[in-house]
């Protein structure tokens, strides 16, 4: 495919439409914009250097991007995913500090950890069971009794509760360091 070639030092990808050859240059890609419809032709993400998800910012080696726009649970999830990152993981003590640097806003927001699979056990969103020590350092003021299955930090505060997972609050998204690098195909 010759536009990869053609825009690979220039761009972060192209849109290539298979009926009439055009390639059509493009930016990054952004959660806040939609992807193209399949009538204009398949994008092509190409990643040479890691910095083509133009949301992402680096804090202390961790690259983050921050979405006040608020969504359920799941749906921030999936955002996440779709821009190659997950819901924020905050299971050491200066990454907990970090989240808490995040949050500019009075906003709750969405923590990367639930017990959505079985009841009482909870897991980050990378899978892995949240350590009993974390669990009494974030939940030290507020233990998670409630009726949610998702965890989300209380503003202005050192703690954590849960709640619905279909409420709607604002979320961090991270991405681990080792981003994947090369040609996407984004289907629309």
């Amino acid at each position: 495919m010759d536009c990869r070639y053609r825009f690979s030092s220039k761009c972060y990808g192209f849109m290539y439409n298979s009926e009439n050859k055009f390639c059509i240059p493009c930016g990054g890609i952004s959660a806040y914009k939609s992807t193209p419809d399949e009538s204009e032709g398949y994008f092509y993400f190409i990643d040479n250097d890691c910095e083509s998800y133009v949301d992402f910012k680096q804090y202390n080696y961790i690259r983050y991007s921050e979405y006040q726009v608020q969504q359920d649970y799941d749906t921030a999830r999936k955002t996440c995913r779709c821009v190659d990152s997950q819901l924020m993981v905050a299971d050491t003590y200066e990454r907990w500090a970090s989240y808490k640097f995040f949050q500019k806003t009075n906003n709750e927001y969405w923590l990367g950890m639930d017990d959505i699979a079985t009841e009482g056990t909870y897991v980050w969103s990378d899978g892995r069971i949240v350590a009993t020590e974390w669990m009494n350092l974030a939940f030290s003021k507020t233990k998670p009794f409630g009726d949610g299955d998702c965890i989300y930090r209380v503003p202005n505060t050192d703690s954590a509760d849960d709640t619905d997972c279909s409420r709607n609050l604002s979320y961090i998204c991270e991405q681990p360091q080792y981003v994947k690098c090369g040609l996407f195909l984004i289907t629309p």
